[in-house]
């Protein structure tokens, strides 16, 4: 099972990082290894991780099972579109013998082949084969998409746990403090004022935290429907995020501009509509049909007749004829103006794709430079904020509302900061996604 789950992830999220430029027997072998993965059986454990999750997605995604037949769909064109058309064959029966000096004709057999002109098959076959390598770069989008997907759900999740986890350790801690308060309250050492402050903010973090319980069918449910998971299935919130992602500025552009699948299958397209230009010249020039015909005849009247009852044989040759110019240039015309849509529609994909790199990459970076913050100076210099007000407190030095505006901020830093991971994590994927590789540290 170890193994099934390490090549399913890798199924998932590994696009190929160089243009395909193999034919059809490169396809098929590619389906036939998607294929073979597809069969293989999805199990979660009891307390799964993110790599099962992808695995298991990888297996079960009903949108990605619909790329993929896609995929195969157009894969199975190819052989279809570069053959020969079907031969004809045609019967006559003659209901009245046509006499001739030989015989009367009785039935006639005739085959019929047609040929298009020289290349025509070899241009129609191209462009069916980068329809299918696009539909191939597509099948590799929606892996990266759902890879994304999975760990965009199971980062939101952890999220949620663990600002469940922090409201509930701190709700347990201020009922401790309730507690003491109102003990210095009945013995005369502090006001009632410090006990109602406490019971407020009692009030508010158990609302809240309600709030979040409450959230927690539908974050369940989000996470399922990324993992294509029957609704009966129970997902514990996730107990740890996975490793940070290795994130160099320049080797992730490099990579969405030349591995990002949307690109490549906007470059097969240009491909096909090259071919599809070639195949349209084709259509000035005439196609072609041999014929084989053969007649039944019977005996002459005169049996003395030489030749009689002989039956013929014939072979001919007929030509379509291209007449209609107009038509055939408009087959051209209509095929360079979809080649240039593809080539405006890649720059502009590019340019976008770019954008949104650099949009993510800065809030990667602003998210890992907040975490640092966090770490290493607010959580420390809160937690002994709370330290000292506490000690002040207990010393009649400070007001009990200092002590709650102390707890308040720390319990907002520990939030920040589970944010800031998450946030983090949700950028790597999404980079991921786009630049079709992991930027993981090798396991």
């Amino acid at each position: 099972m170890v193994r099934s789950r390490s090549i399913s992830i890798a199924f998932l999220m590994i696009a190929s990082s160089a243009f395909a430029a193999g034919g059809p027997d490169e396809q098929n072998r590619l389906a036939e290894d998607a294929g073979e993965e597809f069969s293989r059986d999805a199990v979660l454990g009891s307390n799964p991780g993110l790599e099962e999750y992808l695995a298991y997605a990888a297996l079960k995604n009903p949108g990605l099972r619909a790329a993929f037949h896609n995929w195969t769909s157009r894969l199975e064109r190819v052989p279809s579109v570069s053959s020969l058309p079907e031969p004809v064959f045609s019967y006559m029966y003659y209901i009245e013998s046509v006499e001739t000096r030989v015989g009367p004709q009785r039935q006639k057999g005739s085959l019929r082949q047609a040929f298009p002109w020289f290349g025509t098959l070899g241009a129609r076959e191209s462009v069916a084969e980068q329809e299918a390598w696009a539909a191939y770069r597509r099948f590799q989008a929606e892996k990266l998409r759902l890879a994304y997907q999975v760990r965009k759900a199971y980062s939101e999740y952890y999220l949620l746990g663990r600002r469940i986890e922090i409201a509930m350790s701190t709700l347990e801690l201020l009922r401790g403090w309730e507690s003491i308060s109102r003990t210095r309250f009945e013995t005369g050492q502090s006001g009632r004022s410090d006990l109602v402050r406490i019971e407020i903010e009692i009030a508010r973090l158990a609302d809240a935290l309600r709030t979040l319980e409450d959230s927690e069918p539908s974050a369940g449910e989000e996470m399922r429907n990324a993992l294509g998971a029957p609704d009966t299935l129970e997902i514990p919130f996730p107990a740890v995020m996975p490793e940070p992602a290795e994130i160099e500025p320049d080797t992730v552009m490099a990579a969405v501009m030349m591995n990002n699948p949307s690109i490549l299958a906007i470059d097969h397209m240009i491909m096909r509509e090259e071919n599809a230009l070639k195949l349209a010249g084709k259509s000035s020039w005439p196609d072609f049909s041999l014929g084989l015909d053969y007649i039944d005849t019977g005996p002459a009247l005169d049996p003395e007749m030489p030749e009689s009852g002989k039956d013929p044989w014939m072979v001919s040759l007929s030509l379509k004829l291209p007449i209609w110019c107009g038509k055939n240039r408009a087959l051209k015309e209509e095929a360079r103006a979809r080649l240039e849509m593809n080539r405006y529609d890649r720059k502009d994909t590019a340019g976008d794709l770019r954008a949104r790199a650099e949009r993510i990459l800065f809030e990667y970076r602003d998210a890992s430079s907040k975490m640092g913050l966090f770490s290493g100076t607010l959580l420390p210099k809160a937690e002994e904020s709370l330290a000292v007000t506490l000690i002040e407190y207990e010393g009649g030095e400070a007001d009990f509302l200092h002590v709650l505006e102390a707890q308040r901020l720390l319990l907002d830093l520990r939030l920040e900061m589970e944010e800031a991971l998450v946030l983090r994590e949700i950028r790597a994927a999404e980079l991921e996604m786009l630049a079709g590789r992991e930027f993981r540290p090798v396991r």
